[in-house]
C-alpha cells in the first residue's frame, strides 16, 4: 500500500446508490446513507459528526461494504481473511462539544469489524480503552515533550505493542503511563475504524499494523515542522467509507479562515507601501 500513487480528487456529492456528481464551490459535501466511491484523498477535509443522528465507518480502499444500507451496521462477512496484526496504532484529530449533554459514554472509535476495541473520552485528559471486555483508564498526565504546535484539534494516538503487551496513550504533548494488557493483543480482520455519537469534527485519521516509536508519534503531533505521517493500512489520502445517517464533509478550519496574502491589499484611489519590517504603515489615519 506504501507505494500507491495517491491522485488529487474532486469533491463530489455521493448518493445512496454510489452515484457521482460535480459540487460547485465552496467545497461541502452532505453524504447520505450507503457507501462511497471506491477511494477518496480526504487531506484538508473534516468529517462533522452528529450525537444522535448517523455515524461513518473508513476502511482501505476496496473493502467490501454492504450493498443495501442498514439503519445500523452490521457485520460484514468476508470471502478472504484479513492479515493478522501483533501490534497498532492509530492516531487522529478531533474536536467534541465537551458541554453536549451526556445520554450514554462517548465512544470516539470503534476499532475492527468485530468491534471489539473502543476508545472512550471521559474528559480531563481522561480515555478508557475497551478491549474484549476488559476496561483500562488511560489518563495522558505525562508531559513527555517540551512543546508541540498549538492547534485547535485535539492529536491523539493509540498505541498498542504486542510484543512487549503493553498499551500507550497520547495526546498532544502529554501521555499516559505504559500499561500492561491483561492478555495478548492480536488482531485479526479488515482495518475498519468507525466514528459516531458525539458532536463534532474528525480529521487526518491514520492506522498503523505496528506500534510506532515515539519519534513517529512526535512527528504526527507536529506535522509543519516535521512533516506529515501516513498509516500503514489506513491512510487519510487514500481512503474509502460507509455512513449511516447524515455526515457533514468539508474543508478543515485552517483551509476555510486562510489569511490573505498582504502583499496584494490595496485601497482604492491609492497605492499601498510597506515598512521595513514588512507590515502596513497608518498613512492619513487608514490602513495602507
Amino acid at each position: 500500500m506504501r507505494n500507491l500513487l495517491c491522485f488529487s480528487v474532486l469533491v463530489a456529492t455521493i448518493s445512496a446508490s454510489g452515484d457521482v456528481a460535480p459540487a460547485t464551490t465552496p467545497s461541502v459535501e452532505r453524504i447520505t446513507t450507503g457507501a462511497g466511491p471506491q477511494w477518496h484523498n480526504l487531506d484538508g477535509k473534516m468529517v462533522t459528526l452528529s450525537q444522535s443522528n448517523g455515524g461513518i465507518s473508513f476502511a482501505s480502499p476496496g473493502y467490501p461494504w454492504l450493498s443495501t444500507p442498514s439503519p445500523s451496521y452490521t457485520t460484514i462477512q468476508y470471502s478472504t481473511p484479513g492479515h493478522t496484526i501483533k501490534g497498532l496504532s492509530v492516531c487522529l484529530r478531533y474536536t467534541i462539544d465537551y458541554r453536549q449533554p451526556r445520554y450514554g459514554p462517548t465512544y470516539l472509535f470503534t476499532f475492527g469489524p468485530s468491534r471489539t476495541l473502543r476508545l472512550r473520552f471521559v474528559g480531563n485528559n481522561q480515555y478508557i480503552l475497551l478491549l474484549n471486555g476488559y476496561s483500562l483508564y488511560l489518563n495522558t498526565d505525562l508531559f513527555l515533550w517540551p512543546n508541540t504546535e498549538q492547534t485547535l484539534w485535539t492529536k491523539i494516538c493509540l498505541k498498542i505493542d504486542s510484543g512487549k503487551n503493553v498499551v500507550q496513550m497520547f495526546s498532544g504533548r502529554q501521555a499516559s503511563i505504559r500499561k500492561i494488557l491483561p492478555f495478548s493483543f492480536v488482531w485479526s480482520g479488515q482495518p475498519v475504524i468507525e466514528f459516531s455519537g458525539f458532536d463534532g469534527q474528525v480529521t487526518d485519521v491514520q492506522v498503523w499494523d505496528y506500534p510506532l516509536s515515539n519519534k513517529e508519534i512526535l512527528r504526527y503531533m507536529n506535522p509543519y515542522m516535521l512533516g506529515p505521517l501516513v498509516g500503514s493500512v489506513l491512510k487519510w489520502s487514500h481512503i474509502s467509507y460507509s455512513v449511516r445517517g447524515n455526515v457533514l464533509l468539508e474543508d478543515t478550519y485552517e483551509n476555510q479562515v486562510k489569511k490573505p496574502d498582504m502583499g496584494k491589499l490595496f485601497l482604492l484611489g491609492g497605492k499601498r507601501k510597506i515598512s521595513r519590517m514588512g507590515q502596513p504603515k497608518m498613512i492619513r489615519n487608514q490602513w495602507i
